[in-house]
């Protein structure tokens, strides 16, 4: 009996030391694991791209210009629990993205003219995008996810002709539109709280539509 005894209590600790060293990994695990794009919640990404488009003077290519903006993104899949949040992304994407256009002879900086010549160019257009989109992704790794977002593009153009989207495109003045969107988004994770993203994005509009590319710095806050 005695031995029985002392064969049980053996089998018992182990079996308790099994369970904590397992719970300490798993533990340990979380830990390592904390702060990549699986526990991201709201993050700001300063942005730097490119816009590619065509104006109503040199309809027959397309032009770019460098751009700079700041993304808000908000993950709402905690909402609807823990495993939702660590497999996929659902949630608001918003900001602003900002271009200096300038004339249609104008470089990638929109400057070099910055001129109106014979009545048929936009001096010193500039235009400001604020993008309204619902992001879906899914986390392929806690370091990789891939996402889809759609939704609409808020457009200001301080000169309507700087770019042929509409049928007011003809006019000088400064103009707000709302036209529908679609991209994708990369999100890789490089470190605890920062990723880069890859950001391509079409606006769908009556003339011709626009592309745009920016590359992000994301810093997650929760």
């Amino acid at each position: 009996m005695t031995a029985t005894l002392v064969v049980g209590t053996a089998a018992w600790a182990q079996e308790r030391d099994e369970t904590t060293t397992t719970g300490a990994t798993t533990a340990e695990a979380s830990e390592v694991t904390q702060g990549y794009l699986t526990d991201e919640i709201f993050s700001v990404k300063p942005l730097v791209g490119v816009i590619a488009y065509r104006d109503l003077f040199t309809s027959d290519t397309n032009t770019s210009r460098g751009a700079l903006g700041l993304s808000m993104d908000y993950n709402a899949s905690a909402m609807l629990g823990e495993t939702m949040q660590r497999n996929w992304y659902l949630g608001p994407s918003v900001g602003f993205i900002y271009s200096h256009l300038g004339s249609p002879g104008s470089n990638f900086f929109g400057s070099a003219p910055d001129v109106a010549t014979g009545g048929n160019s936009a001096p010193g257009a500039n235009i400001l995008i604020i993008p309204t989109n619902l992001k879906f992704g899914y986390n392929i790794a806690d370091s990789l996810r891939i996402s889809a977002h759609g939704g609409g593009n808020v457009i200001y153009r301080s000169v309507a002709s700087s770019m042929n989207l509409d049928t007011d495109s003809a006019s000088q003045d400064s103009l707000w539109k709302y036209y529908p969107n679609v991209g994708g988004d990369l999100d890789i994770g490089f470190g605890k709280n920062v990723a880069l993203s890859l950001r391509p994005d079409v606006t769908f509009t009556p003339n011709e539509n626009f592309f745009m590319g920016t590359l992000g710095l994301g810093v997650a806050l929760g």
